[in-house]
């Protein structure tokens, strides 16, 4: 799939999404893949109005996984080439292991390391790939 973010510093983007890696608190070294209409991704969705971006990440995660964040540390912003000035912010988190339920938007969900997660993820496996090296980095501090 074509590169259609960057991993960028800039403060004054619009953030019009928020997405997360998210372990279980049980084992740092697994992460939650959803799978949805685009394929196998990482939980997350658009931000509603009045709302601040890891408000949405934590309502997302709800939603599609059926789970609660225990923690969140932001890790990074990923900024639009298609939407110049709009951007995604990017979570790390860790979660209790609740029950799933399928719905219309996510049909499965996968525990997988990075490795695999990174063998199913239906974007840019360089993104995430960079993104689990930054939530890596946070793990260790």
């Amino acid at each position: 799939m074509e590169n259609n973010f960057i991993i960028t510093t800039k403060k004054d983007l619009i953030i019009t999404a928020s997405v997360g890696i998210v372990s279980p608190v049980a084992d740092l070294n697994i992460y939650y893949l959803i799978k949805n209409k685009r394929g196998w991704d990482i939980p997350g969705g658009c931000v509603k109005k009045n709302e601040k971006p890891y408000e949405t990440f934590e309502r997302e995660l709800k939603e599609e996984i059926g789970s609660t964040l225990q923690n969140i540390v932001y890790v990074a912003t990923l900024e639009s080439k298609s939407k110049p000035g709009t951007g995604i912010s990017v979570y790390y988190g860790t979660c209790c292991k609740e029950k799933f339920e399928p719905s219309k938007e996510v049909s499965h969900i996968k525990l997988l390391n990075r490795k695999e997660a990174t063998e199913y993820y239906f974007g840019d496996k360089n993104i995430l790939s960079s993104l689990f090296d930054l939530c890596e980095k946070i793990k260790k501090n």
